[in-house]
């Protein structure tokens, strides 16, 4: 059971008529599932760019220009309840001298030209080890863009495995061929590919 890493994502469409000021993303973590000691945000990107989160952390605020030469300022937090499950992040747009809101302006632009009105939010977290074989984990979140309402993702889904895969090859040969037939089974995820090895002279 490997540490998961997960990616949210999320656009103020093209179509939309102003930029967005405040999205609130959340995920509920099935604790049933998983370890919530191991939960910890990744990083996050806005417009095409990486801003780093450091390390371990289950909680953050991070404060600041996106980009140089914006007229203001994004606050984002981040906090995970390993009581409950729920991660959440917020970017806020700031007026950098009163420190609300601006009055028409928003740190995500419509997704005029991609990537500017694009973001994503990054975490992981471990399985717990006693799940079985063949459990399946399911996540998904929502999105709030100002005062819209919540945007549901798709749902994304993984199937444990935790059992090795086994294959088998047989061959016969003629004086001018070898036929060569290859099997196998896998636990949980099944075969994806056979990668056959030829040796010549030993």
């Amino acid at each position: 059971n490997d540490l998961q890493a997960f990616t949210i994502m999320f656009e103020n469409v093209d179509t939309a008529t102003a930029a967005a000021q405040v999205v609130r993303i959340e995920t509920q973590v099935d604790l049933t599932r998983f370890n919530a000691s191991t939960f910890t945000f990744g990083g996050f990107v806005i417009g095409g760019r990486y801003f780093n989160v450091p390390p371990g952390r289950q909680e953050f605020t991070l404060e600041g220009q996106l980009f140089p030469g914006d007229p203001f300022k994004v606050r984002v937090n981040g906090r995970f309840d390993d009581t409950t499950g729920l991660a959440v992040w917020e970017f806020i747009t700031l007026d950098p001298v009163t420190n609300n809101l601006p009055v028409f302006d928003g740190f995500l632009p419509p997704n005029v030209t991609s990537p500017e009105g694009e973001g994503s939010v990054l975490y992981s977290v471990q399985p717990l080890q006693v799940l079985p074989s063949n459990t399946t984990i399911a996540s998904t979140a929502t999105i709030v863009f100002d005062l819209n309402a919540p945007i549901v993702t798709n749902t994304w889904t993984n199937v444990t495995d935790d059992l090795p895969p086994v294959s088998f090859a047989t061959a016969s040969a003629t004086m001018e061929d070898i036929s060569v037939t290859f099997t196998g089974s896998d636990d949980a995820s099944g075969i994806a590919y056979f990668e056959v090895f030829v040796s010549t002279d030993g």
